[in-house]
């Protein structure tokens, strides 16, 4: 492996040098945005081009002094050292300013990756460092090198015809404008290339990340017979499940049993964390298109499953992710989950309004549906102490939705990610289901579900009654679960499959989603 990385606006960070520059200069107004490409944009708007091209030169050259590296490269050009993947700064970049005063650019390139560590510290070499005068040379050269990798900003670089074939191609875009295509894949950190490279170069595999993978890494692996996907699975020492034997051994008792709407587990690498499963190329499902015969369909896909439930096999599947199996272990369950939101501790405003949301709005909420759920059970006569005995348990998808499913051509629906998944309560099943807020399911849709869900497993009737009570607090349980992007390990599991940016974005997102639960539910009180 050898990777080559453009220079400018790749590993140098030039946005707010070239903002502070056009404003000192008087070219443009306060009002223009900060990135290059706004002030750019806007020269250019005005007709002056010309100054443009000059200000390029003195940031370029002279104020090059005061730009800072991207957030991540010096740690990504460090773990290529460490690990020995060979790496070359291969840069387009004239020996002077075309308008304006007279610079040594490539002096003042090297200049600045001595001052900011680049050899010292990071352990490159000067003669890593190729600062080419042309367009063309710099793809020789990146063809001369043998690059197995290229990293630029530019698309249309990447995208030349010129451009050297059996190069994978990456476009670092930090503010996440182009999408990934044909010709290369979009990143907008270093912190993602990173992952992917490492990733790479332990598996010896070509690999695409795919996104929508919150807690762990999902990469289709191009370079093998038959299509397959390689996922890399979270672990923290505060979270002791074993996801990876979790999801195997679950997909693994479907497949065996027939069932079509999972992945087919082809291998999986204990030490390491990875599993190896059949690709399954299909469409994200979405809330305007969902539809009776794709309910029906889910439906059918957990009857399925249950039919299966005494078979010797089943029983050494393990039990769901906090499986319940009285509702006072339901109760406890969440009123830990609310108690645990305490512990909420961010210094940025939205953890502050985090906090605030708990301790306001969510604990009370908690403590008036608590109360309900014991005043519904001694209405129904149901004990909240009985624990389910196993005719009355079911194995459980967990998690189960459609936004952990993915539509075919064909129309038919492959169900995925069973990280959480084993013996639970149906009721359980039922609410989630329900709750569950990426892609919500009209309530219109709950009798026939919890009828049919209920069925799978002996005493129906109580199940339907510990659904009705359960629906309530499993709102709360949801509301806490969007919470856990403010919690440590939430946030480390969320880091390990994401960038700060997409966590920050995420961040608000589930707060907003609560806040709408919360005054859902207040609504019903």
């Amino acid at each position: 492996m050898r990777i080559g990385v453009d220079f400018d606006n790749t590993i140098v960070c030039f946005d707010t040098l070239f903002h502070r520059a056009a404003r000192e200069k008087k070219l443009i107004p306060e009002s223009v945005g900060s990135s290059k490409g706004e002030v750019r944009d806007y020269l250019r708007a005005v007709g002056r081009e010309q100054d443009w091209t000059a200000l390029q030169g003195d940031v370029y050259g002279e104020l090059i002094r005061d730009a800072q590296p991207f957030p991540g490269v010096v740690e990504f050009l460090s773990s290529c050292v460490h690990q020995d993947i060979a790496v070359n700064i291969i840069s387009h970049k004239t020996k002077q300013p075309f308008l304006g005063s007279s610079h040594d650019l490539h002096k003042a390139a090297m200049n600045w990756l001595e001052s900011q560590g680049f050899f010292s510290d990071v352990g490159l070499k000067k003669e890593d460092v190729y600062l080419e005068l042309t367009k063309e040379k710099k793809m020789e050269r990146i063809a001369s090198l043998r690059c197995t990798h290229f990293v630029d900003d530019l698309p249309e670089f990447l995208s030349d015809p010129h451009f050297p074939k059996g190069v994978r191609r990456f476009l670092f875009d930090p503010r996440s404008k182009d999408k990934t295509n044909a010709t290369y894949l979009s990143f907008s950190s270093w912190f993602e290339i990173q992952s992917l490279v490492e990733m790479e170069q332990a598996s010896h595999l070509s690999l695409t990340p795919l996104k929508g993978g919150a807690n762990n890494q999902t990469f289709k692996v191009e370079n093998a017979e038959c299509p397959r996907v390689l996922k890399a699975y979270f672990q923290h020492p505060r979270d002791s499940r074993d996801r990876l034997k979790s999801e195997f051994e679950f997909v693994s008792f479907a497949h065996h049993n027939g069932l079509k709407s999972v992945p087919v587990p082809l291998s999986f690498d204990e030490k390491k964390k990875w599993g190896f499963y059949e690709y399954v190329s299909g469409a994200p499902v979405t809330g305007p298109n969902l539809n009776p015969e794709m309910v029906d369909q889910a439906i059918a896909f957990f009857e399925d499953l249950n039919r299966y439930k005494n078979d010797p096999a089943a029983s050494q599947l393990p039990l769901a992710s906090e499986a319940c199996f009285s509702l006072e272990a339901h109760l406890d369950l969440v009123g830990g989950r609310v108690s645990r939101l305490e512990s909420i501790i961010g210094p940025s405003n939205i953890d502050q309004r985090a906090r605030s949301l708990v301790q306001d709005e969510l604990k009370p909420l908690w403590n008036q549906v608590c109360s309900q759920a014991f005043q519904q059970a001694f209405n129904f006569g149901l004990d909240p102490s009985r624990g389910l005995t196993y005719s009355e348990r079911v194995l459980s998808p967990s998690d189960f939705g459609f936004h952990n499913a993915l539509m075919e051509p064909n129309g038919a629906l492959r169900f995925i990610d069973f990280e959480y998944a084993g013996w639970d309560d149906p009721a359980k099943t039922i609410v989630d289901f329900f709750c569950q807020p990426k892609v919500p399911v009209p309530m219109s849709y709950y009798s026939d579900f919890s009828k049919r869900i209920a069925a799978c497993a002996d005493l129906a009737g109580e199940t339907l009654q510990r659904a009705e009570i359960l629906l309530p607090v499993y709102r709360v349980k949801w509301a806490c679960i969007l919470l856990n992007e403010f919690l440590p390990v939430g946030h480390d599991r969320r880091r390990f499959a994401q960038t700060l940016r997409e966590i920050d974005v995420r961040k608000m997102n589930q707060l907003e989603k609560v806040e709408s639960i919360i005054s859902l539910e207040r609504g019903k009180n």
